[in-house]
């Protein structure tokens, strides 16, 4: 375990570990996985195994239970380029 510099790092260095054949796991707080997409939809082409953890914040910009939406749910169903399907787990 450790903590990467950006979301980027982190979810290379989790794709990485699946490469070498462990489980590759990452977690974000929300928006940070837009960051990751690119990373997903190459994990999903190469059938490698990744486990992607949002945990949604509260509200869009603070943090705070300011607004209820699901932006971050919907990045997560369908936040990807291409043909790259992932199940979901909400």
């Amino acid at each position: 375990t450790f903590q990467a510099e950006d979301e980027i790092a982190g979810i290379g260095a989790a794709l990485g570990a699946a490469f070498g054949g462990a489980l590759g796991v990452t977690t974000t707080s929300g928006p940070g996985v837009a960051l990751k997409s690119e990373t997903i939809g190459l994990a999903v082409s190469l059938e490698l195994p990744l486990l992607i953890v949002d945990i949604q914040r509260g509200g869009p910009s603070t943090g705070l239970p300011t607004k209820t939406e699901q932006a971050d749910l919907l990045q997560a169903m369908y936040g990807r380029n291409g043909e790259a399907p992932v199940p979901v787990v909400a």
